[in-house]
């Protein structure tokens, strides 16, 4: 039903059949049976003509680096449940040294409700996790230098500038 659903969005027919090649995206190093499955769904109820795996920070190292076909880098996939650090090798994933770790932005979000939560008791059953993440949105940002902007904390006219009160 999900790909029912995907299909009449995108405006494709999906009655019988699916007459469009299909681009998946995975997580690294994800099991054999799982994309087995997937193949097996999108041939035998959609009649897909193709279908092509791959993991979506490798295709964007692809679409950015000047040269993916030698690119030497460590991509870390940063996703809601966890993060992928995946180096990469002469352009090729080395798939041995690929590493999970079960934290990602969700983790994020629990953490700030938490630290809120204990910081201000009485206010703790206001501070659900839907506020949290509109919080995080609204005034979170990732620091490209981080020891540049922690520096400019440091001056007190940029943190009463800075600074943002919440009630």
């Amino acid at each position: 039903q999900v790909f029912d659903y995907l299909f009449s969005h995108l405006g494709i027919t999906s009655e019988g059949r699916v007459d469009h090649p299909i681009v998946m995206t995975e997580a690294v190093c994800i099991p054999n049976y799982t994309r087995q499955l997937m193949s097996e769904l999108l041939f035998e109820c959609y009649h897909v003509p193709q279908v092509a795996y791959g993991v979506d920070s490798i295709f964007s190292l692809y679409n950015n680096h000047p040269s993916p076909e030698t690119a030497d880098a460590l991509v870390v996939d940063c996703g809601y449940q966890a993060t992928h650090v995946i180096p990469v090798i002469n352009g090729r994933i080395d798939s041995a040294h690929c590493r999970r770790m079960n934290i990602g932005g969700g983790y994020v979000d629990w953490f700030l409700q938490r630290l809120l939560q204990l910081k201000y008791p009485g206010h703790a059953h206001a501070v659900t996790m839907s506020r949290v993440e509109e919080m995080i949105k609204e005034h979170c940002y990732i620091a490209s230098d981080f020891l540049s902007e922690l520096a400019l904390w440091d001056d007190n006219d940029y943190l009463e500038a800075n600074v943002r009160k919440m009630q």
